[in-house]
């Protein structure tokens, strides 16, 4: 089990990043994930279980073959939901030597911080021994916290890939969501465009990739094995080059998918880019 890593020291980072940039951690920075602001129309959608008889749009209704309901910007950005790696793979470093999923509970709790501070409705998706744990919409900095440790506590015990933990949650949830996978390059591998396209019809979908140390590179350790890599094995020239070219294949195709669906992705390496790649993230158009 990895250890807890506190909102408070996420919180501190970032308004320290937004006063180096000259703004409030909610004015400007990290704005446009949202389409609009307040209760303003958005849009028609069809009805699903649990929406309010009072939001059905009679008149459109009329004109349709379902039921419609009026959603509005102030429904777009209330229900967050975060799938998270929780593979053993994950407990693996990046090439700066921080482990990948202190990486990602680091930016869940930074991306979960700030649209705590708009309102947001916030859940957690993972895999675990027994299967596939949900954490139910909720609000608040002390519910991100302890969402936080959940994942804390089970990652290395996933028993499901990332792609299918996500696949569940296509096929459960049925309000719009902004969901945001955080896993690595593998996780990325699996995000096939069946899936993909099924979850960008309802939701808004952000990928964060949590970068991979090197295989072949000096001090390589196999997290699955327990020990170190054979060093004069895995430092041949012709096998890094063949781990680049496939590293390259790989996030290739996963650029190529993710533009063609509008997928907003970004990739981390450590904990001193985490904020800067977030803000882009939320400003990247697709």
């Amino acid at each position: 089990m990895m250890d807890y890593i506190l909102l408070d020291e996420i919180s501190t980072s970032i308004r320290l990043y937004a006063s180096r940039k000259s703004m409030n951690p909610t004015d400007g920075l990290f704005s446009s994930v949202y389409q609009g602001s307040g209760m303003d129309f958005d849009d028609l959608r069809a009805y699903t279980a649990g929406d309010r008889i009072r939001d059905i749009d009679w008149k459109a209704s009329s004109r349709s073959e379902e039921i419609l309901v009026r959603r509005s910007t102030e429904e777009r950005r209330h229900h967050v939901l975060f799938i998270m790696d929780t593979g053993k793979a994950m407990t693996a470093d990046t090439p700066q030597a921080e482990m990948k999923a202190a990486l990602a509970v680091r930016t869940m709790g930074a991306v979960g911080y700030l649209l705590n501070r708009q309102s947001a409705d916030l859940a957690e998706m993972l895999s675990v021994k027994e299967g596939i744990d949900y954490i139910p919409f909720s609000s608040g900095n002390v519910y991100l916290q302890n969402m936080m440790n959940r994942y804390a506590d089970a990652v290395g015990d996933g028993t499901q890939t990332v792609s299918e933990v996500l696949r569940h949650a296509d096929e459960r949830i049925g309000r719009h969501c902004l969901v945001f996978v955080l896993t690595d390059m593998e996780g990325v591998s699996k995000l096939n465009e069946e899936l993909i396209s099924s979850v960008v019809h309802r939701h808004d979908l952000f990928v964060i990739r949590i970068d991979d140390a090197l295989l072949c590179a000096d001090n390589s350790f196999d997290i699955f094995s327990g020990r170190y890599a054979d060093t004069q094995y895995f430092m041949t020239p012709a096998l890094q080059e063949t781990e680049k070219r496939v590293r390259q294949e790989i996030l290739d195709k996963a650029d190529s998918l993710f533009m063609k669906y509008g997928v907003r992705h970004t990739s981390l390496g450590n904990k001193d880019e985490l904020l800067e790649r977030i803000d882009e993230l939320f400003r990247f158009q697709g």
